[in-house]
């Protein structure tokens, strides 16, 4: 699963990519609990990247898994802040 950082609730180019998240097959209607640390300081974030951001995380988004659904591949948290702390 990708995790990504995103100006809006769509993943794009434009997107900041924080990491990957291992997540197994998982069988029809069933779900999985993951977790997982990401530091943000690492990926050289300028000061351009302070601001309101989605946490997107995105699984099969090449659709290489056949699915009967599959439009439930992306999931994003509600905008928050990313700022320095100096």
């Amino acid at each position: 699963m990708r995790v990504l950082l995103s100006k809006d609730r769509t993943p794009d180019a434009g997107d900041i990519q924080l990491g990957f998240l291992n997540v197994g097959a998982l069988a029809a209607g069933k779900a999985s609990t993951v977790s997982g640390n990401f530091n943000i300081t690492s990926l050289g974030l300028t000061s351009t990247a302070i601001g309101s951001y989605f946490l997107l995380l995105v699984i099969d988004d090449a659709n290489s898994v056949n699915e009967s659904i599959e439009t439930n591949n992306l999931i994003a948290s509600q905008l928050a802040n990313i700022s320095v702390i100096a």
